[in-house]
């Protein structure tokens, strides 16, 4: 088990510890490595987490029964753009450093997995 070489985990100024807050740093103090307080989800980011994985799951059974020989990646991409715009979200890969498109597929060559546009 990686030993922890820096104390990540804090009780904000002026808190009361928590249950959590005093099970961490008792495994912070015994060397564990613990994350940071900013990894901890508040109840409304879990909920968007939540919404986030049905959207997610809608999408890829939409590609799973709509996909056919020849279907341009092209597409597929418009097809979940569709989907995932009707269900007020945003792809999270859209823009990301220049990312153009709502999709990364990733498919085997010989046995060598690729990513592709």
């Amino acid at each position: 088990m990686p030993k922890a070489k820096n104390k990540t985990w804090f009780v904000p100024e002026g808190s009361q510890p928590t249950e959590l807050d005093l099970k961490v740093l008792e495994y912070q103090e015994k060397g564990f490595v613990v994350p940071s307080r900013q990894l901890i989800k508040t109840p409304e980011q879990i909920e968007g987490i939540r919404r986030a994985g049905v959207i997610n799951t809608g999408a890829l059974d939409l590609v799973a029964k709509s996909i056919k020989e020849d279907m341009s990646t092209a597409e597929i991409d418009r097809l979940v753009a569709e989907y995932i715009a009707d269900h007020g979200a945003i792809a999270a890969c859209l823009g990301y450093e220049g990312f153009p498109k709502k999709l990364l597929y990733q498919h085997q060559r010989g046995g060598v997995p690729w990513h592709s546009l």
